[in-house]
This record gives C-alpha cells, sequence and structure tokens, in this order.
C-alpha cells in the first residue's frame, strides 16, 4: 500500500511539474500542492526503510 502511494504521489509532482513547464500552468495553490505531494513521498520512502 505505501508503494502505490508513493508512485502515485511521484507521478502527481511529475504530471504538475511537467504540466508548468510546458504550459505555464500555475495558480494559488499549485506549489502548496506540489510541495504537500513531496513531503508525502518522502513520508512514504520513510515507513519503507523503517
Amino acid at each position: 500500500m505505501v508503494t502505490a502511494m508513493l508512485l502515485y504521489n511521484l507521478a502527481v509532482v511529475a504530471i504538475l511539474a511537467l504540466a508548468w513547464l510546458r504550459h505555464g500552468i500555475s495558480g494559488i495553490a499549485f506549489w502548496p500542492v506540489i510541495a504537500g505531494h513531496l513531503t508525502l513521498a518522502v513520508w512514504c520512502v520513510a515507513c519503507k526503510s523503517a
């Protein structure tokens, strides 16, 4: 389950970063959403290594 969550969070970050780079998509909650998903991905890695 944690592995699936890790893959999901990394995919969301990659898709949003690609949308920002290619299409200039942004907004008031854009960067907090990316930061949140990165934080959750780090948390998943920490859970996997514990």
